[in-house]
């Protein structure tokens, strides 16, 4: 019973000190740092947000850039292939298919369809 009672009172004297030094603590704000206000309100942490955005808006304007030349050069691409497609069979050297159904036309295979397109680009 004695060593119960020695237990008893050492679980208390534990939790009134536990109670203690946390409202100490609270009170004095020890080990408390907020680190979201610290990032957002430092002058360092909104110069070096302001680089990153700076750094971020150039790369995006870089990205948008090589995206509009590489749209132009595809759309030139397309248009000279239809071009010399368009003059390759105007000069009636064809593939099999086309030339059944057409007059005067002189059949090639499709790789040298392909010869007849790169001569007309």
């Amino acid at each position: 019973m004695n060593y119960f009672l020695r237990r008893c009172r050492y679980v208390m004297l534990l939790g009134v000190l536990a109670m203690a030094s946390h409202g100490w603590a609270e009170e004095l704000r020890i080990g408390f740092v907020n680190t979201d206000r610290v990032l957002k309100e430092a002058n360092t942490a909104k110069a070096a947000q302001a680089k990153m955005d700076s750094v971020a808006n150039a790369a995006k304007d870089t990205i948008n850039a090589t995206l509009e030349n590489a749209q132009d050069a595809t759309k030139e691409a397309a248009d000279k292939i239809i071009d010399s497609m368009e003059a390759a069979i105007q000069s009636k050297k064809v593939t099999y298919d086309f030339a059944r159904l057409m007059d005067g036309a002189t059949q090639v295979s499709c790789s040298g369809f392909g010869q007849v397109m790169i001569e007309h680009m």
